[in-house]
């Protein structure tokens, strides 16, 4: 399979900010499309070209594009004559090391496209043909003036019948949902550098991964999300646990309204329960800290940001919980035994190690904490009420439990 990195536009949007175009700018040290030739080699590709006039591409093979009628044409014919299987890649994408692989190893019998929810990312085709009559049909269209833009986009709703002024996303899709992402104006380059460089450490030093484990919360999960501080050593990981309402896409569309926040979205399918969401959150932290906040219950944000502020090292951190009728669980030295909620409580990463919930239905907490006690810690207790604690919700897990609708059972 031949592999095109397509960097051959005008850059309108990008105004030829530092002095270079936005494929060659660095972030972590590495331009862009150099880190995009690097991922593909090193996952076993070796036919690699880069669509591109300007000299300075030279990471690979190189080939100035041919048309330029308008943007659809970026779909080089000409450079892929003589090959069956193709996949397309966008040279502006800063790519994760997970989203080459799967773009690499995800099978497809005509076309698959991958991206965001609002972005494509690459397009990997095996019916050429196919893909190509789709093209032309886009291009005709707007050439006429019968649509008003054509792109990725045009050509995946061509293929679907989908009215080209709608955003329906059905088959032929796989969302990669980790990270990855464009840079088409400068200030999205600055955010997006900065947050790699915090993410891998050569910036803020990341203090605390909060985790949200959510399984159909579409209506709740906002308050929680809003309620988070915005802090440069904290980072989000919503876990979705194969919800069955449109929690992930509100998850989604959070996440691109809120572009100031460090917030990652992982979806597990099918629903596997809360004890492995919260593994998987934890499997997946970078910070320091872990700390939990279920997609039910809330943060009083500025005592939040003063637990934060006093993590200094110590293996288990505590934070009061208040409860629904305003009563506090004040979590003492000898009350943290009892301690059914880890949202209560940071724990270093370093000193959870591999130590995980079982897989019950509910009071999976309850068992972490029973694991941790034993091994030599140092406990901190902040006493401060920051973590408002829905307890007992009427439906809820808990409130099941407690009525003895649901037994604990591994």
């Amino acid at each position: 399979m031949k592999y095109v990195i397509m960097a051959d536009g005008e850059g309108k949007r990008w105004h030829n900010y530092l002095g270079l175009p936005k494929h060659l700018v660095e972030i972590g040290g590495e331009p862009i499309i150099g880190r995009t030739v690097r991922l593909l080699k090193e996952n076993g590709v070796t036919d690699i070209i880069i669509t591109a006039s300007d000299e300075r591409y030279n990471f690979a093979d190189r080939q100035p594009q041919s048309d330029r009628d308008c943007e659809i044409d970026r779909f080089d014919e000409k450079v892929i004559e003589g090959y069956n299987e193709i996949c397309y890649l966008y040279g502006d994408v800063y790519y994760s090391e997970d989203a080459i692989k799967m773009i690499i190893n995800t099978p497809t019998d005509d076309c698959l496209f991958f991206g965001s929810t609002a972005e494509i990312f690459a397009i990997k085709i095996m019916d050429i043909p196919f893909f190509m009559e789709h093209k032309h049909r886009v291009k005709k269209l707007f050439m006429e003036g019968e649509i008003d833009r054509c792109i990725g986009w045009e050509v995946y709703r061509s293929m679907h019948n989908i009215p080209f002024n709608q955003h329906i996303i059905t088959d032929r899709y796989k969302k990669i949902l980790d990270g990855t992402d464009d840079i088409d104006y400068p200030e999205d380059y600055e955010r997006f550098k900065q947050k790699v460089e915090r993410l891998s450490g050569m910036n803020t030093k990341l203090k605390v991964s909060l985790i949200v484990p959510c399984y159909n919360e579409q209506d709740r999960v906002t308050k929680a999300l809003d309620s988070i501080p915005v802090r440069d050593d904290l980072e989000i990981i919503a876990v979705n646990d194969g919800s069955t309402d449109d929690t992930l896409m509100t998850l989604v569309m959070y996440k691109e309204d809120h572009p100031e926040r460090n917030m990652r979205i992982i979806d597990v399918q099918p629903n596997q329960g809360l004890g492995n969401a919260k593994n998987v959150g934890y499997d997946n932290a970078k910070a320091e800290y872990v700390n939990q906040l279920d997609a039910d219950d809330w943060l009083y944000t500025d005592k939040y940001n003063k637990v934060v502020d006093q993590l200094d090292g110590t293996d288990i951190v505590y934070m009061n919980l208040v409860k629904n009728d305003g009563s506090i669980f004040d979590i003492t030295p000898e009350s943290q035994r009892g301690l059914c909620s880890g949202c209560a409580r940071f724990i270093r990463r370093e000193f959870l190690g591999d130590t995980r919930c079982p897989k019950v239905q509910g009071g999976e907490d309850w068992f972490l904490n029973e694991a941790l006690q034993p091994k030599p810690h140092t406990d901190k207790f902040t006493r401060i009420n920051a973590y408002h604690y829905n307890f007992p919700r009427e439906g809820s897990l808990y409130d099941k439990i407690l009525k003895g609708e649901i037994r604990n059972e591994e």
